[in-house]
C-alpha cells in the first residue's frame, strides 16, 4: 500500500501528496522537477550537472561520475519532501496521513473517515523538532524512561 500525506488550504481545498521513494525523480531528475516546478532546485541540479561535466575533462573523471549520480539519489529519496515543503511555503497544511492501493483509493479513505466524523486534524506529538520529549523525571537511559526502578 502507498501512503499519501494529506494538505488542505484556506480555501479547506484537499491535496494528496505521495510519500515515499520518487522513482521519476531518479531516472529523468531534470524533468521531474520542472514538472513540479520546483525552480530553484532544478536551477541548483543543473548546476551541479554543469560542475560534474567539467570535472569528467580533468584526472577525476570516476570520482565526478559517481558525484554526478548522487543528486539524482537525493531526489530519490527526498524528491516528495520538498514537494511537501513547497506545499507548506505555498499555503498548505499537512492534516492527515492515508493509505491505499492508489491514489483514489486513498483519497476514498481520507473522505470516508471524514465522513464518519473520524478526526481529521492532525496534533503535533511534542514542541520539539522531533517530536521526542524529555523524560519528565529521574534518570533514563535511551529514549525510554523506566517507570518502576529496581
Amino acid at each position: 500500500m502507498l501512503s499519501y500525506t494529506v494538505h488542505e488550504n484556506e480555501n479547506r481545498e484537499i491535496r494528496l501528496l505521495p510519500d515515499g521513494r520518487a522513482v521519476m525523480a531518479l531516472i529523468v531528475p531534470p524533468l521531474w522537477l520542472a514538472w513540479h516546478r520546483l525552480w530553484w532546485a532544478l536551477a541548483v541540479y543543473l548546476a551541479l550537472m554543469a560542475a560534474a561535466y567539467l570535472f569528467v575533462w580533468t584526472t577525476l573523471a570516476p570520482a565526478a561520475i559517481f558525484l554526478s549520480t548522487l543528486p539524482g539519489l537525493y531526489l530519490f529519496l527526498e524528491g516528495h519532501e520538498l514537494v511537501r515543503q513547497k506545499a507548506a511555503r505555498l499555503g498548505w497544511r499537512e492534516i492527515g496521513l492515508v493509505s491505499g492501493g492508489d491514489i483514489e483509493e486513498a483519497e476514498q479513505r481520507y473522505f470516508d473517515a471524514r465522513q464518519e466524523g473520524g478526526r481529521h486534524e492532525m496534533q503535533p506529538a511534542a514542541s520539539s523538532p522531533t517530536g521526542l520529549r524529555p523524560a519528565s523525571s529521574g534518570e533514563s537511559i535511551g529514549l525510554f524512561a523506566e517507570d518502576d526502578p529496581r
